[in-house]
């Protein structure tokens, strides 16, 4: 044979290599054309072809395009591409090249034929029947587009013209196995399982490698009753042995606590029922501690599909690609655990997870049987649909029971509203069911007639895809004749429009029957929340106990039943009592919304638990024998470096890049402690510029020159994400506080909204959440924003608990007078916002009382409550937080800092029920003001209104002092015109950087007022012994102090030793309440001291002056620890 050396020359050589059948070096030659002459468009096309036999679509894709390109009139050029686009799940691009095709071919059958199935995959269903339809005129012999049209007739229900297609096929080729699975399906469709069963069975006996029709087989055993879970076993489990062995190990890294790659493989990212379950857990996963990738094996990708990605954060279409090739797709990704969602439902990829591409892998949510999979290592359940120690024994996956339900459900935001009851208008119930009429086996069609019969006058109205077809209508009319339930007691309907029109029609819908054996679950949900209940029948396997998990997860097990009369009467009893029904309709959406089967971040949380230990198992056994290696140090990688930059940038006063360091590294591993440190250092740096730049404004009103910070202001952007990681870690009171600091800033945005409605949800506010939902929605929040405002609105109409006489404990803080003072009046507020009665008790911590066994609180005021603590031990069953009892109520200091429930934050003592909450640790009023509820009379009142309101009727101070205060007045402050100064000194200096800059700020507020007011007096609390002796020399006589006790060094005065600690409470206090009669003050913002005389009278404006920040308004961000 002559050697080639022209591009024609190697075409052809390869064209007599195809000949001899040595496809790879005809390929070869076909490359070498290529090369030498691009323009072959020959070459190109006959290359395409051979890759598409030897590599799949993907391969072969770009060389039948290339062909197009050079002759775009080639239309068997475009049909190959159309076809390989079609197989890669590019079902647009497909379809454009096919009608492409058929424009220069109108002629072909099968042209028409594939474009028609391109059609169909689109939705597209009339222009798709009209391509079947001419591809038939054209060859009225065509099994292929008989059996195709079937496909497409079943779809929209229209299982009678399906059959008859399917069977036009069979005549022509009665060995089709192809018509036989499609006709198996139009029979399932109907209802009619047994004949299903026989077709699928004849679809394999033709052809024995048929997996479609395995796996649909397998899938049909799951409706019928009477076929035992041992047969649906077995049959399970022989499938699987028809699948090639996994035989790869793993290399994933077998640290157990490592942020883990999980990946979801399902052919339903897409406007599906396995849609509505999967969101929440992609728009919840925590992605500090899961990096999530969607595998999605579908051929016409719509909006959800979009929507799933975009929660997921990577979506990688494997549609297209043979099992060899997805599974090194997902090994290169490092997938750690990978979830099926599908089982042997259309489009799985079962074969692919045979051959293990991922260490764990686990089969959830779309499947009520085993996958049979030695393979597959678990399946999710609970403990209501597969009971421990029943279901065991038909699975060969290990079962990972959940706590609670095995799935969560999103609602739709589409919904209309819920209607009233039906029967209070018509007369009569309505029963119904919009379960999929597969699931309507004789069983389910006895059983509901049974309820029928036993309900006098009573419908039932169903709805289902397979009911367009009039023949269907009427085999199910007649089940029910044979039941003794006549035509016009029934109404059956097909699809609707939409889905927004789907859910409207439950308006009509009073009660809604289950199926049996196999139950609802999307038709169940979709029940719950238009407000219609749900009657169930409960069996022994999973498929047919889902309604009962279901239904009580929503406090309806009540109308699950046991056996069919149980049912029949569960449901006569539920129909005859329209109150109660009118009752649960109002209720239904709210108790959902507020029940565990639509709380996405709780669910998210147990199923990542699972996971967590699911990998840890795995970690532990791949660990055996061989000891995991230590990590040996090393230049900074992954966390490290993260960490590493983000100290590197806080060092060089960039706040804004070493938070986003910081959160990077939290990124990488969750458990990172140096990374939370360091967001807290970096938080608390931002305070300290707060600090500074609030004294440097001071400082420039008053006519001095100051150099400005040289460290960055941390950005709106960063902590809006710092506040949503703090979330996701269940730092509710940190993240809430970050969102407030960013208001105080005046920034707004949906985020910011909505995690505050996701901390007030998260602790049990609806009506707090609602709200800020409604802004989040207004801000341009998306769907998820409006599905939480419905969960928020609809748990807000739940009713609250009846009254009660409930009290709030609240101890000693245990530090400064003024300090312990407004620790008292935060928790005065939070009883007041909870209905609660203080009561005020400071023991022995208390560094103000004489007595350890006494109430130093009432040494200077009023008692508040009127109740002892013996009392409350004797009244109160119940106590928050836990650490908490009856006989340790006088204890001090109990795990107040460190320790089980220290640190507790006053937001979780919200909507607490517990007879007594205890209240050990600061919570400012300032924090409080925004949950306060809007029938309160507070609601709406400015910060320091409040205070004055709490002040006023909380702090009565004890007569003795007030007649003491009153006789210096009158005797040092009477006749003048006096300007209160409160000056820190002592231990102050150590708590506040910006101290000397403030004090050295008093002088001249003193000569502008003095300016004004050249008579006045000055009047001086300072608990420092050299400021006073200072501020005498300056001032001389115009200085008015009281003989309160100073210090003379660095420690505070209530931490000195005192002859009485009494006394020197008395003091503090008598300095404040002698301030306030002064006609002016000046003070330093970050004293208790200060602020508490700014808050004990509305003062004149401008004549109460606080020098830098106020610590009233501060945000503590890292105070609490949740």
């Amino acid at each position: 044979m002559r050697p080639a050396d022209s591009g024609p020359e190697f075409f052809e050589r390869g064209n007599e290599l195809v000949a001899a059948g040595d496809y790879p070096a005809a390929a070869d030659c076909y490359r070498r054309a290529l090369e030498i002459d691009p323009a072959l468009a020959g070459a190109s096309f006959n290359l395409g072809t051979l890759l598409d036999t030897l590599a799949g679509p993907g391969a072969a894709a770009p060389h039948y395009a290339q062909a197009v390109r050079l002759r775009p009139q080639w239309w068997e050029a475009r049909a190959r591409l159309g076809h390989a686009l079609a197989r890669l799940g590019r079902m647009g691009e497909a379809a454009d090249e096919l009608k492409q095709a058929v424009a220069l071919n109108p002629d072909d059958p099968g042209l028409q034929n594939n474009l028609a199935l391109a059609l169909n995959a689109l939705g597209q269903g009339e222009e798709a029947y009209a391509r079947f339809r001419e591809a038939l005129r054209l060859a009225p012999d065509y099994p292929e587009a008989h059996n195709n049209l079937a496909i497409l007739l079943e779809r929209y229900g229209h299982g009678s013209e399906a059959i008859a297609s399917c069977r036009s096929a069979l005549a022509l080729r009665p060995d089709y196995p192809e018509a036989h699975l499609n006709l198996g399906n139009v029979l399932k469709a109907q209802g009619r399982h047994q004949e299903a069963l026989e077709h699928y069975r004849e679809a394999v006996r033709l052809k024995p490698d048929f997996l479609e029709a395995r796996q649909a087989l397998l899938f049909a055993l799951c409706y019928p009753a009477g076929i035992s879970q041992q047969q649906i076993f077995r049959e399970h489990r022989d499938f699987a042995r028809t699948l090639p062995e996994a035989t790869r190990e793993h290399a994933n890294c077998p640290d157990p606590e490592r942020r883990l790659n999980i990946g979801y493989l399902s052919p339903d990212f897409r406007a599906h029922a396995v849609a509505r379950f999967i969101e929440p857990v992609l728009r919840h996963h925590d992605p500090d501690l899961f990096r999530v990738t969607c595998y999605g094996n579908l051929d016409a990708p719509d909006q959800v599909t979009v929507h799933l990605a975009g929660l997921a954060g990577r979506y990688v279409s494997i549609a297209g690609l043979t099992d060899q090739e997805a599974l090194e797709t997902i090994k290169g990704d490092g997938i750690d655990i990978l979830v099926e969602l599908s089982g042997h439902s259309a489009g799985n990829r079962l074969p692919l997870m045979a051959l293990k591409p991922a260490p764990v892998q686990v089969s959830w949510l779309g499947y009520p049987e085993t996958t049979g999979l030695d393979a597959i290592d678990y399946r999710i359940s609970d403990a209501v649909c597969d009971p421990p120690g029943t279901t065991e024994p038909f699975h060969s996956e290990e079962l990972i029971r959940l706590p609670g339900l095995f799935t969560c459900f999103a609602p739709p935001v589409e919904a209309p509203p819920v209607g009233e009851l039906p029967a209070r208008s018509r007369g009569v119930v309505t029963f119904g069911s919009f379960n999929n009429p597969a699931k309507l086996t004789p069983e389910t069609v006895a059983l509901w007639a049974g309820v029928l019969r036993q309900v006098p006058g009573s419908r039932l109205f169903l709805k289902g895809y397979s009911f367009a077809d009039p023949q269907c209508r009427s085999r199910f009319v007649e089940l029910f004749a044979n039941h003794g339930v006549e035509a016009d007691r029934l109404e059956l309907v097909a699809n609707t429009p939409g889905y927004r029109e789907h859910l409207a029609l439950y308006a009509g819908v009073d009660i809604a029957l289950d199926s049996f054996p196999y139950h609802g679950t999307t038709t169940t949900c979709e029940a719950l929340w238009m407000g219609v209940p749900v009657v169930t029948l409960a069996g022994s396997a999973h498929r047919s106990r889902v309604g009962a998990t279901l239904l009580g997860s929503v406090g309806l097990g009540h109308l699950v039943a046991e056996v069919p009369e149980q049912f029949v009467a569960v449901a006569a009893r539920l129909a005859g009592d329209l109150d109660e029904l009118a009752r649960l309709r109002s209720l239904l959406r709210s108790i959902m919304a507020a029940a565990p089967l639509t709380d996405g971040p709780r669910f998210t949380r147990h199923l990542e638990a699972a996971y967590r230990e699911a990998w840890r198992t795995w970690s532990a056994r791949k660990g055996q024998g061989a000891e995991i290696p230590a990590r040996q140090p090393a230049e900074p990688t992954g966390a490290e470096a993260w960490v590493a930059r983000g100290t590197e940038l806080l060092t060089a006063g960039d706040l804004d890049g070493a938070l986003s360091g910081y959160l990077a590294a939290l990124g990488e591993d969750p458990g990172c402690g140096p990374a939370l440190g360091g967001v807290e250092a970096t938080l608390a740096r931002q305070t300290a510029e707060d600090l500074a730049a609030a004294c440097r404004h001071d400082a420039a009103r008053l006519g001095f020159e100051m150099a400005t910070s040289a460290a960055g202001r941390i950005g709106d952007a960063t902590l809006e994400k710092t506040a949503t990681a703090l979330l996701a870690r269940g730092l509710i009171t940190p993240a809430e506080l970050v969102c407030r600091y960013l208001e105080d800033r005046g920034y707004r945005s949906a985020l910011v909204s909505r995690t505050l409605g996701e901390v007030a949800l998260a602790i049990g506010e609806p009506r707090c959440a609602a709200k800020q939902l409604r802004e989040a929605v207004r801000l341009g929040g998306g769907g998820y924003d409006r599905i939480l405002l419905v969960k928020a609105e609809q748990a807000a109409l739940m009713p609250g608990d009846p009254p009660k006489e409930r009290y709030l404990l609240v101890k000693a803080w245990g530090y400064g007078f003024w300090s312990d003072v407004n620790h008292v009046l935060g928790q005065c507020l939070c009883a007041e916002i909870t209905s609660r009665t203080p009561v005020v008790h400071w023991g022995d911590n208390s560094l103000f009382g004489d007595d350890p066994g006494g109430n130093a609180f009432e040494n200077f005021f009023e008692p508040v409550g009127g109740v002892t603590l013996e009392e409350l031990a004797g009244r109160c069953r119940s106590f928050y937080p836990p650490k908490w009892r009856a006989d340790n109520l006088a204890l001090s200091r109990l795990d107040q800092a460190t320790g089980p429930w220290s640190r507790c934050s006053t937001l979780h003592a919200l909507t607490r029920r517990e007879d007594l909450v205890v209240s050990d640790f600061h919570y400012a009023v300032h924090d409080l003001v925004p949950w306060i509820p809007p029938e309160h009379p507070l609601y709406g009142l400015s910060t320091d209104a409040v205070y004055r309101h709490l002040v006023t009727r909380y702090l009565k101070v004890r007569p003795e002092i007030l007649q003491r205060v009153e006789a210096f007045a009158r005797e040092l402050l009477a006749g003048h015109r006096h300007l209160a100064l409160h000056v820190r000194g002592g231990d102050k200096g150590g708590e506040d950087a910006n101290l000397a800059l403030v004090n050295s700020l008093y002088p001249r507020e003193i000569e502008r007022y003095l300016d004004r007011h050249p008579e006045a007096r000055l009047f001086l609390s300072t608990d420092d012994r050299s400021i006073l002796s200072e501020y005498r020399e300056r001032y001389g006589e115009r200085l008015v102090t009281t003989a309160a006790t100073r210090t003379g060094n660095g420690q505070g005065v209530h931490y000195q030793t005192q002859a009485s600690r009494r006394l020197l409470g008395e003091e503090v206090l008598m300095d404040a309440l002698l301030a306030a009669r002064c006609d002016a003050f000046v003070g330093n913002g970050l004293s208790n001291v200060s602020v508490a005389v700014a808050q004990l009278k509305q003062w004149p404006a401008e004549s109460c002056r606080l020098l830098g920040a106020r610590l009233d308004r501060l945000r503590n961000f890292t105070l609490y620890r949740s």
